[in-house]
């Protein structure tokens, strides 16, 4: 895989962790077979499904291989609690993040459509539209509850609370104990990306809006029009909330009042949300590229990235980008080529 990367700008000064341009590639690690769903990760790992029904552990210092599996899944995998897991037709299981090895399997009806992990739980749907919640320990099943539509992204815990977005509009608050529902709200289509923040959600949708909801129970605080559908979830910091659309504008808006800070027009389509380190945040298009923008200072562009493969061609990110607990940006290609970048060492001091 071949790296170009263009437009850095200069910066004068550093502080909190912002990425400074242009990345230096850390280690490169390329697949025999394309990734058949996004990765999990770890704190040191990630979790590679490929289209060979193998899953693979990289170390996210080195790209090497650690372990590869034989394991046939039907959604992307999900990582916790020291585990990895993997779902097929009939059945979650869950396997040792160190070796791969089988931990438990429990029986579903159906195929799993979605695996997601979060603090001693596991959530799965299936292709009936169930919603399982298992205990990530010992895989018991905890409760269940039938759904009338499929989600449209991942699920958004929040303390005792679990924030879902269906593919028919409807925005769901239920309990995270029993799965018992808290309210419910419709939207005029479906919405992306469920952000909660305290007493408040935020969420872009595909009807050009993007919301400021009670978590209380699902009202408007505030709402802001778009050109075009929102695009994954959002980032926020202390004042602003950062979000993308497909009219290829950034923005950063008051996250108490919704009025607009700046924004930014993208020379590219985005593909996902925004990823906010420091001061730096991160927006990917369609191919795979990247770009740098400053929070700080309205939106100003700090560098892009561009990747391409062996043979010049423009290639595609078969996820969103992950950024690790130490900074190291990682990227999939369909293609089957993964690469940890970190920023360049800053120009001047803090």
């Amino acid at each position: 895989m071949a790296i170009a990367i263009f437009g850095a700008l200069p910066v004068t000064r550093t502080h909190a962790a912002g990425f400074i341009f242009p990345l230096v590639v850390q280690w490169t690690a390329t697949f025999e077979h394309p990734p058949a769903f996004r990765p999990a990760y770890d704190a040191a790992h990630a979790f590679v499904v490929l289209r060979n029904g193998q899953l693979m552990s990289v170390s996210l210092d080195t790209g090497k291989t650690e372990w590869s599996v034989e394991c046939p899944t039907t959604a992307p995998p999900a990582a916790g609690n020291s585990l990895v897991f993997a779902g097929g037709d009939r059945y979650l299981q869950a396997l040792a993040q160190a070796d791969g090895a089988e931990r438990w399997k429990s029986p579903v009806d159906g195929s799993i459509t979605s695996i997601y992990w979060n603090t001693g739980w596991v959530l799965a749907t299936t292709d009936k539209n169930a919603l399982l919640a298992f205990r990530a320990a010992d895989g018991a099943l905890i409760w269940q509850r039938n759904l009338d539509a499929a989600l449209e992204s991942a699920p958004a815990p929040d303390g005792d609370r679990l924030y879902l977005a269906m593919t028919n509009g409807a925005l769901l608050a239920m309990t995270m104990q029993t799965g018992e529902p808290v309210w419910t709200r419709q939207l005029p289509k479906p919405g992306n990306g469920i952000l909660p923040v305290g007493d408040r959600l935020y969420l872009g949708s595909q009807d050009d809006m993007f919301y400021c909801l009670s978590a209380d129970d699902g009202k408007t605080i505030w709402r802001w029009k778009t050109g075009a559908d929102v695009v994954g979830t959002p980032a926020i910091d202390h004042k602003h909330v950062y979000f993308v659309s497909l009219d290829n504008v950034l923005r950063a808006l008051d996250r108490k009042s919704g009025s607009v800070r700046w924004q930014k027009s993208l020379p590219m389509r985005p593909s996902t949300g925004p990823l906010l380190t420091g001061w730096t945040l991160l927006v990917t298009g369609n191919v795979a590229e990247l770009r740098g923008y400053s929070s700080e200072f309205g939106g100003t562009e700090l560098g892009d990235l561009v990747l391409k493969s062996a043979e010049g061609q423009e290639t595609q990110l078969a996820a969103p980008p992950y950024l690790t607990p130490d900074s190291t940006l990682v990227l999939l290609t369909n293609g089957g080529q993964m690469q940890g970048l970190v920023g360049s060492p800053a120009p001047y001091g803090p």
